[in-house]
């Protein structure tokens, strides 16, 4: 059985953490023009699942990273948007 590399992490993470410092939990690296071998900084995005999940199942993604950048604040404040609204049907029962 071949050893598990433990020190192992994608280059997109990588690069970001060398310009930005540790990812927090539950938090990932997405290439805001698609190009998963486009590894520029200003080409990669730190955002949360729900986010991700939000781009994707909304059909918000693109190659130009402008309008994906702009997708992705469509996308959190659509993400915040729902969890205020769980918060609050949680409260009022």
């Amino acid at each position: 059985q071949a050893k598990k590399n433990v020190n192992w992490k994608q280059k997109q993470r990588l690069i970001w953490e060398q310009h930005n410092g540790p990812i927090p939990e539950g938090m990932f690296v997405t290439f805001l023009d698609g190009n998963r071998e486009n590894f520029d900084i200003n080409n990669l995005a730190l955002i949360t699942r729900a986010e991700h999940a939000r781009l994707n199942q909304s059909g918000l993604r693109s190659d130009d990273p402008e309008i994906t950048a702009t997708a992705l604040q469509i996308a959190k404040l659509s993400t915040k948007i729902g969890q205020l609204q769980r918060d609050i049907k949680e409260n009022n029962r």
